[in-house]
């Protein structure tokens, strides 16, 4: 909650949707994607497949533990 207030405080900040982020061997990545480039009627479920797709490749996730 704190990063989107932050992130609404500085001017020319555009309002995104989906927030991805990476720890790849200490090198740390956020991808931010914004509402054009999100379908509206996608599920938040699909949304976390295709970003595990992306960054992954065909690697299985387990989501069940946290």
């Amino acid at each position: 909650m704190q990063l989107w207030q932050e992130w609404q405080k500085l001017q020319g900040n555009k309002e995104w949707r989906v927030l991805c982020y990476v720890n790849d061997n200490g090198n740390f990545n956020i991808d931010l994607l914004y509402p054009d480039q999100v379908k509206n009627d996608e599920d938040v479920s699909d949304r976390r497949s295709l970003a595990a797709i992306k960054y992954f490749g065909n690697a299985k996730v387990n989501y069940s533990e946290p």
